[in-house]
């Protein structure tokens, strides 16, 4: 602006993040927050804008769009703001909520039009007498003079991956740019071959100072919107221009009103570390795990979940160095602390700490990347992946213990026994063996192919080899049966009693393992529909955060998608709740038949449980289950009781039951009998010491889920 008061020293300039301010509206420089006063009737002067179109293009993977605030022209100050939570992400700044992954498929689309600029005078706002309002414990610093309107639009485009279509699509997104800042109508002069290749781009985010603008997720509704906009003669605040309280009414607010504002150089040093952090934060908390979790579905579940929690405990220390750097930036802002308080928390050491731990995570992760895609590998191949961890392969095994925890007596099995270490410096012996177990698969299609995985385990594996359950006179294997190990229930980490433990051959005796390696299993049983699946995700959420307060705060853990009726209003209307990614889950849960099991076979999900004292870590399995009751009848619950006793019958020792109950069920039906005698025909009478009931559905909800 031209006019003398806004062209001022004294007069900061502030893009319009909060688009409800007007002349004469009070401002907290020290957080960039507006203190929005009644509309007054001030007295203004309003000067039509010409020529003052702004349409760019920029690209995701430049330096531009990693930086998108500032090529949007959002003051440095600002930024700082934004960054530090000190000002809520609104409007065109809601960009930094963002949920996806800026990469080079990404474009913006920046525009930005003025149509007027009006302003009011020092004396003008004098003569509102606002100093009487103004109260010793308001915070502001500033009042807004100055004010620009029209429209500010940020696009998020992100491009299908087919890269022959790259090109002639930034072509085109150029040609908008220039029809746009010219003022030109866009749609028309597009060819029917342009439009078709614009239609491609499927994912459109839009953030504007116009709320009807941010529905859109159509590039050419957005054109056509913008169309019919401009021709309106009512648009928000683009910008604001502020005065110094102190400079409007000196006699009042010189000694009572400061304001500092970082150096350049500090602040764009500041700014960098700001972004460099929250980019790994949003890498690691919002894409690599849940592409990991895709990846590894069904798979090293307690690793993922492991590597999650770390990135959780990353996000809680960025979310308080955030809350630190930004009092810091107050207390510098408002003159309470020296600039060197800043410069110190750049150089702490806790620097290099938190440097350490970003690079650790990053190893795991990408070592998790890998595994995945050996998986990935392993079951194109038709091999079955085994983490022996979940056979309870550890140091004190040895040759024989180990066949007899690997391989099943039903199955023809071969099992190629290696470790991450081992295919990496033997990978011809790798392929070798897998192409060699592969060619006798194709002679014999009965094989059954596994890979057991020894990278976890504490037994140190130092060859590959394969084991056989046929063609081996060596290998005696007798039908094991899993014993129960006793626990006390009064204390969280119970001391064991003595063994119930029925042996693999009369001449071995499996050896009791220390509180350090200790897995205690647990079988969850009950009827369909009665929440096995959800009490699994809770507890996994229960492990991983500390406080209700961090759930909210963080996206949830998922182990199993479910879902589940509910009825809402005085109607009982009934509502589908789903919870979880069931597109991409496992070809093995059944989601779309109600009344049937969702879970179509046993698996196991191991956590970790927290303890003070590392000598006392342990492990819990929970082993999720078919329900029993299924609408199928019930054979198909014979069938799934079949299932899960061929399933614990794999496991050395079972330290409990749990059946989860309805809790208005009041009588023992055929299924909960039924289940309870097969049960005790494999375990023996001594399991009913290890037998937990647990109620689902509470009656704040009638007894139903949700």
């Amino acid at each position: 602006m031209v006019l003398s008061d806004n062209s001022s020293a004294n007069v900061i300039k502030r893009k319009a993040i909060n688009a409800f301010g007007c002349l004469g509206s009070l401002y907290d420089g020290c957080r960039d927050y507006l203190l929005v006063q009644d509309n007054r009737n001030v007295q203004r002067q309003s000067f039509k804008s010409s020529g003052s179109a702004k349409c760019i293009v920029i690209q995701g993977n430049s330096d531009a769009g990693r930086n998108i605030l500032r090529t949007i022209d959002i003051e440095n100050d600002l930024r700082l703001s934004l960054l530090l939570n000190l000002t809520p992400k609104i409007g065109i700044a809601a960009i930094l909520n963002n949920s996806y992954r800026i990469n080079e498929y990404t474009r913006f689309l920046y525009y930005s039009w003025i149509d007027r600029e009006e302003q009011v005078s020092n004396e003008g706002i004098r003569n509102l007498k606002l100093i009487d309002s103004i109260k010793s414990t308001t915070p502001a610093t500033h009042i807004i003079t100055g004010v620009n309107y029209g429209i500010d639009v940020l696009v998020v485009l992100q491009l299908p991956s087919e890269t022959g279509l790259i090109p002639g699509i930034d072509h085109i997104l150029q040609k908008i740019s220039r029809s746009l800042s010219n003022d030109n109508e866009i749609v028309s002069l597009l060819t029917t071959e342009e439009s078709d290749q614009i239609r491609k781009i499927t994912n459109v985010t839009v953030y504007s100072n116009i709320s009807d603008l941010t529905a859109l997720n159509n590039i050419f509704q957005l054109l056509h919107k913008l169309q019919i906009i401009k021709k309106s003669k009512s648009y928000p605040p683009i910008t604001y221009y502020l005065q110094p309280l102190a400079v409007v009414y000196p006699q009042h607010m010189r000694n009572n009103v400061k304001f500092h504002i970082l150096p350049s150089e500090l602040n764009n040093n500041l700014e960098q570390y700001v972004l460099d952090r929250r980019t790994m934060i949003i890498n690691f908390t919002r894409s690599f795990p849940k592409n990991l979790q895709n990846f590894l579905s069904g798979y090293l579940e307690g690793k993922l979940c492991n590597a999650y929690k770390e990135c959780l405990h990353m996000r809680k220390k960025y979310l308080l160095e955030i809350e630190q750097l930004s009092k810091l930036l107050i207390g510098v802002r408002n003159g309470q602390m020296e600039i060197s308080v800043i410069n110190n928390a750049l150089i702490n050491k806790e620097q290099v700490t938190l440097k350490n731990e970003h690079n650790e995570l990053v190893h795991n992760l990408n070592d998790l990347e890998a595994k995945a895609n050996l998986i990935n590998d392993l079951l194109n191949q038709n091999f079955q992946y085994c983490n022996v961890v979940e056979r309870d392969v550890n140091k004190y095994d040895n040759e024989h213990t180990i066949k007899t925890k690997l391989i099943e007596i039903d199955h023809r099995d071969r099992i190629l026994c290696s470790d991450d270490t081992l295919n990496q410096r033997n990978r011809e012996q790798f392929n070798k063996l897998l192409f060699y177990l592969m060619q006798e698969k194709k002679q014999n299609p009965n094989l059954r192919l596994i890979y057991a995985d020894f990278s976890y385990s504490s037994y140190k594996l130092y060859n590959m080899y394969i084991l056989s359950s046929n063609n081996n006179k060596d290998l005696s294997i007798q039908k094991s049966y899993p014993s129960f190990k006793n626990l006390q229930t009064s204390v969280s980490l119970p001391r064991r009693e003595p063994l119930i433990q029925q042996s693999v051959k009369e001449d071995y005796k499996p050896r009791t393992l220390p509180a350090t390696d200790e897995i205690i299993n647990i079988l969850l049983l009950g009827e369909t529909s009665v929440g096995k699946s959800t009490f699994i995700n809770a507890l996994a959420n229960y492990l991983a955060f500390d406080s209700l307060e961090q759930v909210q705060l963080n996206q949830p853990i998922v182990l199993i998608p479910v879902s589940f009726i509910m009825t809402t209003g005085d109607n009982f209307d009934e509502r589908i709740v789903k919870f979880g990614d069931m597109v991409n889950y496992s070809n093995d849960e059944d989601f779309n038949h109600p009344g049937q099991s969702v879970t179509q076979h046993c698996k196991s999900y191991i956590f970790d449980l927290k303890h003070t004292d590392e000598k006392f870590r342990r492990k819990i399995r929970i082993i999720d289950t078919p329900g029993f009751g299924d609408t199928r009848g019930l054979d198909q619950d014979n069938r799934n009781m079949e299932h899960i006793l061929q399933y614990i019958n794999n496991l050395i020792h079972l330290n409990a039951i749990c059946f989860l109950l309805k809790p208005n069920e009041t009588r023992l039906n055929i299924f909960f009998r039924t289940c309870l005698i097969q049960l005790f025909s494999l375990l023996g009478p001594t399991a009913r010491n290890n037998i937990i009931f647990c109620f689902t559905n509470a009656r704040s909800t009638f007894y139903t889920p949700g």
